[in-house]
C-alpha cells in the first residue's frame, strides 16, 4: 500500500493490521506470528487480537497452521479484505461521504463513527494536514473540503487513483472504458498526431469530472489559456469526445471551459516518445519552446552527459513546457508519487542533483512557477535515464565472485543470470583470487563477493553480500547497477 493511502489511514492499529495481512500475503511460506511480532516490535498477543478481529471480517480468510504459521488461503479476495480494514479508518469514510456531498457536523460524525469528539478532532487534524498538500482547507460546520475547483478535482482524482488497488467502490466502469476506447481509437485514426495516453489515469479524471459537474461544480479557465488551447490540434476532437464522456449532464450544458479542461488534462497523461506532437505544437508557444530547447541542450553539455538525438531531446522540452502550461491551472500537476520520488532520488541522486541545480540557477523566469521542484527533477532524471539507456552500448560490467558448495554455486549462477537481466555484462569468477589488477584488466565496474576480503583495495565499486545473499543484498546490488547506468 502506498504512502498516501497509509496517510489516509491515520489509525495505527488499522495500519498494523494492513501491514500484517500484507506480510502474510507476501510471505513465501506459512509465517509465524513470532516472526511478524519481531519485525513490527509488538507482542504476539497483540497480533493474535488483530487476527481475531480480522477473522470477524472474513472468518475463512486466514488459515492458521498451528505447527507452521499463517498463510492466505484465498489470495483472490485480498483486495476486499484490505478494503474492509481500510474502511474502518474515519478519514477514509469522511472523504468518500464528502465526495457524495453527504455533509455532517462534528457531533453527527462522532455518532456515525462511534467516536468521541476529541478522537474525531484528532482524525480531522490528520485530514487537514493531508489537504494542505493539495492547497485545500477543511471546514467543520459542516465537515467539508473547500478550495479552488481544480484543486478539489485533483485531490479526488489523486485519492481514488491512489487507493485503486484496495477499493473497487470508485473505479471507472466498463461503460466509460468502452466510450473512451472507441473515441480514442477514432482520435488516433483520424488525426496526424501519433501519441498514446495513460488511459486509466484519464478514466479516473473523467469519473471525477462527471461527478463534480453533476453536482453543479464547474471549472473556470482563464480567458488567455482558453483562447490559446482552442488553437491546439486536439481541441476539436476533445470537443467531440467531451459530449460523449460527460454523461452526467445534458450535452448543451457542457461549457467550453470544461472542454478546455479535458483538453489540457491530456498534457498530464501523455506517454512521452520521440517525435510526439513536438514540431506541430511548437507553433502555439514558439518563444517558450525555443527557450526550453536551448536550456535542455545546455544541460546535457554542462552535465557532461551524451546529448541525445533531437527527437529524444524534445521529450524534455515537451514535458517541461506541458508542466508549465498545466501549472497555469494549479501547481498540483507538478506533483509525483512519494514512492517514485524516494526511489529515484535514492538510486540516481547524481543526475537528480544536476537537474535541481540547473533549474534552480536558471535565468528563465517562468521556472519560478515550479512549486514542486523535486518532483519535476525526478521526472527529468527518469527521462534522462531513458534517453541515455534506451540504446545502451556501454553496459555496466559486474564481476561476481562467489564461494560455496558446488550445487549452491550453480544455483547462484542461475539466479544472477535471471536476476540481472539485460543491459548488464556479467562475469563469474570461482577459481581466481580477485585483485584490483584483474578487475581493471577485465574492465569491471562493480565487484560482488559473498565473503570477507580486506587485503585488496579496488578502484571500482565493490560490495560484500552475506554468506548466503539475502533479499536486501540483491536489492542493494540492483541499486548499484542502476546507479552505474545513471
Amino acid at each position: 500500500m502506498n504512502k498516501f493511502s497509509l496517510d489516509i489511514i491515520a489509525d495505527k492499529k488499522i495500519r498494523r493490521k494492513i501491514y500484517m495481512v500484507e506480510k502474510i500475503f507476501e510471505s513465501q511460506y506459512p509465517i509465524s506470528l513470532e516472526e511478524i511480532a519481531t519485525e513490527f516490535n509488538v507482542s504476539v498477543r497483540t497480533l493474535e487480537r488483530d487476527i481475531a478481529e480480522i477473522g470477524a471480517l472474513d472468518k475463512d480468510f486466514i488459515i492458521q497452521h498451528k505447527a507452521i504459521g499463517y498463510e492466505i488461503e484465498n489470495s483472490a479476495v485480498i483486495d476486499d479484505l484490505l478494503l474492509n480494514i481500510s474502511e474502518q479508518s474515519p478519514i477514509f469514510v469522511i472523504i468518500q461521504n464528502i465526495y457524495e456531498e453527504i455533509f455532517l457536523d462534528i457531533d453527527e460524525w462522532a455518532d456515525e463513527l462511534f467516536l468521541s469528539s476529541s478522537a474525531l478532532y484528532r482524525y480531522l487534524t490528520s485530514l487537514r494536514n493531508i489537504l494542505n498538500d493539495f492547497n485545500l482547507t477543511l471546514s467543520l460546520t459542516p465537515v467539508n473540503i473547500e478550495g479552488a475547483e481544480v484543486d478539489i478535482r485533483y485531490f479526488y482524482q489523486y485519492f481514488f487513483y491512489s487507493i485503486n488497488d484496495i477499493s473497487p467502490t470508485y473505479r471507472p466502469g466498463s461503460e466509460l472504458l468502452d466510450i473512451f476506447e472507441k473515441n480514442h481509437n477514432y482520435f488516433l485514426e483520424n488525426t496526424e498526431i501519433d501519441g498514446s495516453v495513460q488511459h486509466r489515469s484519464l478514466l479516473y479524471w473523467i469519473m471525477v469530472v462527471n461527478k463534480r459537474v453533476s453536482q453543479n461544480h464547474f471549472i473556470e479557465i482563464p480567458d488567455d489559456i482558453h483562447e490559446k488551447q482552442q488553437q491546439s490540434l486536439t481541441y476539436k476532437y476533445i470537443d467531440k469526445l467531451a459530449h460523449e464522456i460527460l454523461t452526467s449532464i445534458p450535452s448543451d450544458k457542457i461549457s467550453k471551459d470544461e472542454i478546455t479542461f479535458l483538453d489540457i488534462l491530456i498534457l498530464d497523461n501523455y506517454i512521452y516518445r520521440e517525435n510526439l506532437a513536438g514540431p506541430i505544437e511548437k507553433r502555439l508557444y514558439p518563444l517558450l519552446t525555443d527557450e526550453l530547447e536551448a536550456f535542455v541542450t545546455d544541460f546535457f553539455k554542462a552535465a557532461n552527459i551524451s546529448t541525445p538525438s533531437k527527437s529524444t531531446l524534445y521529450i524534455f522540452v515537451f514535458y517541461i513546457r506541458n508542466t508549465l502550461l498545466l501549472s497555469e491551472l494549479t501547481p498540483l500537476f507538478q506533483k509525483n508519487f512519494f514512492e517514485v520520488n524516494q526511489f529515484v532520488k535514492t538510486t540516481h541522486y547524481t543526475v537528480f542533483k544536476k537537474w535541481m541545480d540547473a533549474i534552480s540557477f536558471s535565468k528563465i523566469e517562468i521556472f519560478e512557477k515550479f512549486v514542486h521542484l523535486e518532483d519535476i527533477c525526478v521526472n527529468l532524471t527518469m527521462f534522462t535515464l531513458y534517453a541515455t539507456n534506451k540504446d545502451v552500448n556501454n553496459m555496466p560490467h559486474v564481476l561476481f565472485s562467489f564461494d560455496g558448495k558446488t550445487a549452491y554455486l550453480n544455483y547462484l549462477h542461475m539466479f544472477v543470470e535471471n536476476f540481472i537481466g539485460g543491459n548488464t555484462k556479467v562475469t563469474f569468477n570461482y577459481n581466481k583470487h580477485i585483485t584490483n589488477e584483474l578487475a581493471n584488466k577485465l574492465g569491471v565496474d562493480i565487484i560482488v563477493k559473498n565473503y570477507k576480503e580486506t587485503s585488496e583495495e579496488f578502484d571500482c565499486i565493490h560490495y560484500s553480500t552475506s554468506r548466503h545473499p539475502t533479499t536486501k543484498d540483491w536489492d542493494n546490488i540492483y541499486h548499484l547497477i542502476l546507479g552505474m547506468q545513471s
